[in-house]
């Protein structure tokens, strides 16, 4: 059963239709649980919930999947957009560094911004991303209240794994390299993020790119990867999979 089926399975089994949506986020391992405020009662009643309920939810939640749930409270139709907005603001902003964001309201106008991270950052950096967040917030009219950071708990797929990658499957797609760095479970926050890795790469000279935007080791690419005799081998990697699509 996947992990949408198993949390759609949870929300029916105790008639959480108050929940208006989830999203996962499996790198920082968190799932944001969206509930509209105006669902919110001192006591469970009929169409309404309860902060005790929703505690009790979550953690049957994280029990079932492992993964920690993050109430989000919904204050309106129109402050969701501007968690729609902040996202995106902060995602052009910082695309190698933010893979996500929820803003949550307990009451009133004051704003608790959760900010999911794809690397582990220094204190500067943590920093530009809250000045960020207050200056998006208060063009809103809004205060913030509190900007809480998750971190990964696997630290993102290093520069010699994705060098590594394009040498093995040359010439390829980004797709292609994310696809293949997945499946061979190395944490990828996103596309976007790896697209953001490999044009860095081909900045410092080790890699180029085609027309059709394929890349490729370069000449310095090449002597940053190690060439082992192991059956492990990149050179012994790249020779099996040649063989696999008859390129001789």
């Amino acid at each position: 059963m996947s992990l949408e089926s198993e949390i759609e399975k949870i929300l029916s089994l105790k008639s959480a239709d108050y929940v208006k949506g989830v999203r996962i986020n499996e790198i920082a391992r968190v799932i944001f649980v969206e509930i509209p405020l105006g669902k919110i009662k001192g006591k469970v009643e009929r169409g309404y919930t309860s902060r005790l309920q929703i505690s009790k939810l979550c953690r049957l939640i994280q029990e079932k999947t492992g993964l920690r749930p993050i109430p989000v409270f919904l204050a309106s139709p129109e402050l969701a957009q501007l968690e729609s907005g902040l996202q995106a603001s902060l995602l052009l902003a910082h695309p190698d560094i933010v893979s996500d964001c929820s803003i949550s309201f307990s009451a009133g106008n004051a704003a608790n911004v959760t900010v999911i991270l794809s690397d582990l950052l220094d204190e500067k950096k943590l920093e530009a991303i809250r000045r960020h967040v207050r200056e998006m917030i208060l063009l809103a009219s809004l205060t913030v209240d509190r900007i809480d950071f998750i971190s990964p708990t696997q630290p993102p797929a290093s520069l010699a794994s994705i060098l590594r990658a394009v040498k093995i499957l040359s010439p390829v797609a980004p797709k292609t390299v994310y696809e293949y760095l997945k499946s061979r479970d190395f944490t990828c926050p996103s596309e976007k993020w790896l697209a953001t890795k490999l044009d860095s790469a081909r900045r410092k000279g080790l890699l180029v790119r085609s027309d059709d935007g394929a890349y490729a080791l370069s000449a310095d690419g090449v002597s940053v990867v190690p060439a082992l005799r192991s059956k492990n081998s990149s050179d012994i990697e790249r020779i099996l999979l040649l063989a696999k699509r008859r390129e001789w």
